[in-house]
C-alpha cells in the first residue's frame, strides 16, 4: 500500500487544478490535464506544503468541536483558488 503513495501523490499534485480548469476555462478534460501539468511544473513541493498546511488547518478546525470548520473550510477554499489564479496567470 505504501508503494502506491508516491505515484498517487505525484498524480494528485500534477493534476489538482484540472477540474477547476474545465469549469473556469471551459476546455476539454484532456486539455485541462495538460494545462494543469504545465501550471504545477516546478512548484510541486510548494503545493505539497500548501496541501499539508490546509489539511492541518481543517483538522484544527475539526478539533474545536467542528465549529472551527465553519471558518477553516472557506479559508482553505479561498487559499486554494488564490493559488490557482496565481498559477494560471503565469
Amino acid at each position: 500500500a505504501t508503494v502506491l503513495l508516491l505515484p498517487c501523490l505525484y498524480f494528485m499534485l500534477t493534476y489538482m487544478f484540472a477540474p477547476i480548469l474545465v469549469i473556469d476555462k471551459k476546455i476539454g478534460i484532456k486539455d485541462a490535464f495538460k494545462k494543469s501539468a504545465e501550471m504545477t511544473k516546478g512548484v510541486k513541493w510548494q503545493l505539497l506544503g500548501l496541501i499539508i498546511l490546509l489539511a492541518l488547518t481543517n483538522i484544527a478546525g475539526a478539533i474545536v468541536f467542528f465549529v472551527g470548520l465553519l471558518i477553516s473550510i472557506p479559508v482553505s477554499s479561498l487559499v486554494y483558488m488564490h493559488v490557482y489564479r496565481k498559477l494560471s496567470a503565469l
